[in-house]
């Protein structure tokens, strides 16, 4: 794959990658309710799904390094999407939880794998270029996110919760 694609590639990769990431905290007090759980079991799914997911993203550095990125990238956006819809469609808080957790652990793999493909892709001249693109649109595709959970999260389209389809979406 040219270079440009790969990188656009990548690009959108890490925006979905921050939209999903910005879903749940639109949805929390939807989740109160259809859960009948509290804040602090809220909190504590985010604290350990950020634990997991800061310890995550060490181990796929070391795995990027042995393996091709490209094909590891495929392959974590592939599991990273069906365990996101399993979310959607999940029953009880703790598959939530456990699916929530086990995505942000593919998940981790974006950040070391996206910055040693351009590093490698990208000329040292147009690197700094190439990583604000891929901050702003990772920031764009957070504001979208969460906007899109928090617009969803309440209403009920087609029989299913708005949220269940943001995160199937």
């Amino acid at each position: 794959m040219p270079a440009d694609k790969t990188e656009l590639v990548l690009t959108l990769c890490n925006a979905v990658d921050a939209a999903d990431m910005a879903l749940l905290p639109g949805i929390f007090r939807v989740l109160e309710m259809d859960y009948f759980v509290s804040p602090k079991q809220l909190g504590a799914m985010v604290f350990w799904k950020n634990c997991l997911k800061s310890l995550a993203t060490i181990a796929w550095g070391f795995v990027a390094d042995r393996r091709d990125r490209k094909e590891l990238l495929s392959r974590a956006c592939l599991t990273w999407g069906l365990l996101t819809v399993g979310v959607a469609l999940c029953s009880s808080f703790t598959v939530l939880t456990a699916l929530r957790i086990l995505s942000v652990a593919v998940l981790a793999v974006m950040m070391p794998l996206s910055q040693g493909l351009l590093s490698d892709l990208v000329a040292p001249s147009r690197r700094g270029v190439a990583f604000g693109r891929l901050g702003f649109w990772s920031n764009i595709g957070g504001m979208f996110g969460g906007a899109l959970s928090t617009i969803l999260a309440t209403r009920v389209i087609l029989g299913f919760r708005g949220w269940r389809l943001a995160f199937a979406f």
